[in-house]
């Protein structure tokens, strides 16, 4: 997958956001864990997961 420039910021814009949520909410009382962020295409749609 490839994308251009005009793709590329929004798309960066929007996984760090879902990262920081993810941080902030994700492992309350300080616990540990991990967060993963996948993303792949799918009959010509981009999907993100986290």
């Amino acid at each position: 997958m490839k994308l251009n420039i005009n793709q590329a910021i929004p798309v960066a814009l929007i996984i760090n956001e879902l990262f920081i949520n993810a941080l902030n909410h994700a492992f309350p009382d300080g616990k540990e864990g991990t967060i993963g962020i996948e993303m792949y295409e799918e009959n010509e749609w981009v999907f993100i997961k986290v």
